[in-house]
């Protein structure tokens, strides 16, 4: 794990530049849980000592709204449209329970997602994750470049507006779970129906699979 620790702070400001978490980006917010500051500290404890994201990222991730809590103390990863028109606009969010395994995404997915680096338009590749907490965990693990587009799914849901980007795309990874680990035959199927779908569309497909049940599981042992 030194490896993984020096070669991530060697890269520190290269990886939390303002542009990669949109510091510098107007987003209009509508439809979103409302923010309780007084319960931001149990988020950020989840985030790294029970996740195992460097504190770096989520106090970088929380300065600039784009993970923040709400009245339960829940993790919410903010949405954002993927395209600004003529600018970013708030569309949902995906919610997590930090003491229990509550989950909830709101608003409209085909609209926006919780993303980050470059947007899908101008990002040389693509990677695809299914929750916020995986797509960060790949990120981290994999020493990420702003110059891609990370985004969370929310599940196994391919927004229709993803589509006409793809196909212009260098590389897309699909970061999904390890299906030797997956209980669930009908998750293990979803897995199996996005990447078809997704290869529809375009031939630079590639699935990485990571080593444990999902790359939060990677990060997690990495530590």
């Amino acid at each position: 794990m030194q490896f993984f620790r020096r070669a991530y702070s060697e890269r520190e400001n290269y990886y939390y530049s303002e542009e990669l978490l949109l510091g510098k980006r107007k987003i209009k917010e509508t439809n979103i849980p409302e923010r309780d500051g007084s319960k931001i500290n149990i988020v950020i404890d989840y985030l790294v000592n029970t996740r195992k994201i460097p504190s770096d990222f989520v106090n970088l991730m929380v300065k600039h709204n784009a993970i923040y809590a709400n009245d339960y103390g829940s993790v919410v990863f903010k949405h954002t449209s993927f395209i600004a028109s003529p600018e970013y606009v708030a569309t949902g969010a995906t919610i997590r329970g930090t003491k229990n395994d509550f989950k909830q995404t709101i608003g409209n997915k085909n609209e926006g997602l919780f993303w980050f680096g470059k947007n899908i338009k101008e990002a040389e590749e693509v990677i695809l994750a299914e929750s916020p907490i995986d797509i960060i965990s790949y990120f981290c693990l994999k020493s990420g470049s702003p110059d891609n587009c990370f985004i969370s799914l929310s599940g196994l849901f391919f927004p229709s507006s993803l589509k006409e980007f793809l196909p212009f795309k260098k590389k897309i990874i699909l970061a999904l779970d390890n299906p030797a680990f997956e209980k669930n035959p009908t998750a293990h199927e979803a897995n199996l129906r996005l990447e078809e779908e997704i290869k529809l569309i375009s031939p630079n497909v590639f699935r990485e699979i990571p080593n444990f049940k999902d790359f939060n599981e990677d990060l997690i042992h990495a530590k």
